[in-house]
């Protein structure tokens, strides 16, 4: 099952209310971009890439549980 999948719901949620998606690094747990900083979520840019970028990838990768 990919991370889209999994998440759906939480994806959608963040979405309809005009958010960007984040994954907190230490829980794992999505979340909305605005109620994490940078530093702690997985999408955090090195300024190789970009937080869609990295948004994109992870969504479609497969879930690791």
């Amino acid at each position: 099952m990919l991370n889209k999948e999994k998440y759906s719901k939480e994806i959608v949620e963040i979405a309809c209310k005009g958010q960007t998606l984040a994954v907190d690094k230490t829980t794992n747990n999505v979340v909305d971009c605005q109620s994490i900083l940078c530093k702690d979520c997985l999408f955090d840019t090195n300024r190789e890439y970009t937080c869609r970028q990295k948004i994109y990838e992870w969504s479609n990768q497969e879930n690791e549980e």
